[in-house]
C-alpha cells in the first residue's frame, strides 16, 4: 500500500479531473487523503477518499471566484486578468495550501508519501525548493489545462494565438514571452517571497513554468496532438491521456430524454462551471441563433437554476446537469466556451465544437482545439448569434470538422491513464526521492 496526497484548488474543473485517480487508488487499497476547498469536501468523499480542507485564502469559492475577486471583473480578458488570476487566487493561498500538505504529511512523518496536485496548486512549491518540513518520496504535478509554458516556438500563455516557429514567428514569441513575463512581474514576486515567507531558498522558475517544471515530473491529462508541439519541451512532461470518470448511472436523466435520443441532429451549449452566470454571453446567443432550426439543442447550466434561461423555443431543452457519458455519444456539435474539461471529453468522443471564452485559461484551449482542426474558434466571449449559427451550420455541414474529432478520438482511445498514472505512485512510493529541484535550471526557457 502506498500513502498518497492529492491536491487541488477550489474549482470543480481542477478537482474533478483528479477524482477518478483518487477513486481508483482507493480501490487498489491506497491510503489516500485529498486536500483542497470545504466546497468541494462531498466531490471528494465520494471518491472514497479522506478530505483535508484547505484553510484561510486558500479555503475560497472557486465557482464565485468572480464574486469574491471583483479584480477579476474589472480587468479584460487575457493576459490582464490571468495576472489577477496569479495574485489574487493562485499566489496568495501559497503558505495556507503548503501549511495543509504539510499538517496531513505530519500525520505520518516517517511514511514515504507521493504527493499528486494539480498544477495550479502552488502550494508543494516551497517545500520542493528547499522549505523546511516533511518531504514526500515524490511530487507528481497533473496537467489540467493545455500547458502554460513559455516556449520560443509559440506565444505566452493567455494570448490565444497559434504556434510559429519560422524565424519571424521566434522573433514574436520572444517579444511577447517578454512582454507577459513583464506584466506578471507583480505576481512573480509575491510568489518568490511567499516561497521565501515558508523558508524556501531554491530560485522559482517564471510562474507558468514552475507550475510544470518545479514538480519531480509533470503527467499532462492530455494526448499530444492537442499540444502545440514544442522543441524545447522539458523532458519532465509526459502525457498520460485523460483518466475518465465512471458513468454516473446515479443520476436521472430528464424526462424529455427521449428526445435526445430520436433526433436526427443534436447541438449541446454548455458554459461550465465557473464563467456561467452570465447567460448572454453564450447560452442565450446560441438558443437564438438556432430557435426553430432543424435540430433538437441541449442547455446544461451547469448547476445554475434552468428557469434562468425563460422561455425556451420549441426544439430546445434544459437541464442543470447531464452526465457527458451518457449525452455525448449523442451530439453532434458541442458549443462551449472553451473549459478544458468538457472540450476534451468531447473530443475523445468524436464531437467537433464550436467555442466561444475568453476568461480562465478559455483563449488557449480555443485555440488549441481550433488549431487540431476539430472546431470553429470564434475568439471571443460574447459571440452573436448570427456567426453561432453559421458555425454550427459549418461543422454541421463540413465533414472534416468530425473526422479530426474522429482521429483525436482515436488517440484518446491509445492511453490508459489510470493504469499508468497507478504504476508511477506505486513505483515512486517503493523509492523515496530526496531532491526534486535539482534539474530545474536546465529545464527554463530563456
Amino acid at each position: 500500500m502506498t500513502r498518497v496526497v492529492m491536491a487541488a484548488i477550489p474549482f470543480p474543473g481542477h478537482v474533478n479531473p483528479l477524482r477518478p485517480i483518487a477513486a481508483h487508488l482507493v480501490a487498489r487499497g491506497h491510503d489516500v487523503t485529498f486536500v483542497t476547498g470545504t466546497n468541494l469536501r462531498d466531490a471528494v468523499l465520494g471518491t472514497g477518499a479522506t478530505f483535508h480542507p484547505l484553510k484561510g485564502h486558500a479555503d475560497y469559492d472557486g465557482p464565485n471566484v468572480y464574486q469574491t475577486v471583483p479584480e477579476l471583473v474589472a480587468a479584460a480578458p487575457g493576459v490582464e486578468q490571468i495576472a489577477v488570476y496569479l495574485t489574487e487566487v493562485l499566489a496568495k493561498p501559497m503558505r495556507e495550501q503548503h501549511e495543509a500538505v504539510q499538517e496531513v504529511l505530519a500525520q505520518q512523518p516517517d511514511t514515504p508519501t507521493v504527493v499528486l496536485h494539480e498544477m495550479y496548486f502552488n502550494g508543494l512549491w516551497p517545500i520542493q525548493l528547499g522549505a523546511p518540513g516533511i518531504r514526500p518520496a515524490r511530487v507528481l504535478g497533473l496537467g489540467v489545462t493545455v500547458l502554460p509554458l513559455y516556449s520560443v516556438d509559440t506565444a505566452p500563455f493567455g494570448m490565444g494565438l497559434l504556434p510559429d516557429a519560422s524565424p519571424s514567428g521566434r522573433e514574436r514569441n520572444a517579444r511577447l514571452n517578454a512582454e507577459v513575463r513583464a506584466a506578471f512581474s507583480s505576481a512573480q514576486r509575491l510568489a518568490e517571497q511567499l516561497v521565501r515567507d515558508c523558508g524556501g531558498t531554491g530560485t522559482l522558475p517564471s510562474y507558468f513554468d514552475a507550475q510544470v517544471v518545479v514538480p519531480d515530473e509533470c503527467l499532462h491529462l492530455s494526448i499530444p496532438s492537442l499540444e502545440y508541439p514544442r522543441s524545447d519541451l522539458p523532458d519532465s512532461v509526459r502525457f498520460v491521456g485523460v483518466p475518465w470518470e465512471a458513468d454516473h448511472q446515479d443520476v436521472p436523466l430528464p424526462q424529455w430524454w427521449e428526445d435526445v435520443l430520436n433526433a436526427e441532429k443534436v447541438v449541446l451549449v454548455s458554459q461550465g462551471t465557473v464563467s456561467n452566470d452570465d447567460y448572454s454571453e453564450l447560452m442565450l446567443p446560441t438558443i437564438e441563433a438556432l430557435a426553430g432550426q432543424d435540430c433538437l439543442v441541449i442547455a446544461t447550466t451547469g448547476g445554475r437554476p434552468v428557469s434562468d434561461l425563460g422561455a425556451l423555443p420549441d426544439n430546445v431543452r434544459a437541464a442543470e446537469y447531464i452526465p457527458y457519458t451518457q449525452l455525448l455519444p449523442h451530439v453532434d456539435v458541442f458549443v462551449s466556451n472553451g473549459g478544458f474539461g468538457g472540450m476534451q471529453m468531447a473530443l475523445s468522443r468524436g464531437v467537433p465544437l464550436v467555442l466561444a471564452g475568453e476568461t480562465e485559461e478559455k483563449k488557449d484551449s480555443s485555440a488549441h482545439a481550433a488549431w487540431t482542426g476539430a472546431a470553429i474558434n470564434l475568439a471571443t466571449g460574447r459571440p452573436r448569434a448570427s456567426d453561432i449559427g453559421a458555425a454550427v451550420s459549418k461543422v454541421l455541414r463540413d465533414d472534416s470538422y468530425r473526422a479530426a474529432a474522429q482521429r483525436l478520438q482515436a488517440e484518446y482511445a491509445q492511453y490508459d491513464a489510470l493504469r499508468t498514472i497507478t504504476d508511477i505512485v506505486e513505483s515512486a512510493g517503493e523509492t523515496p526521492v530526496s531532491q526534486g529541484t535539482d534539474a530545474i535550471g536546465d529545464l527554463l526557457h530563456s
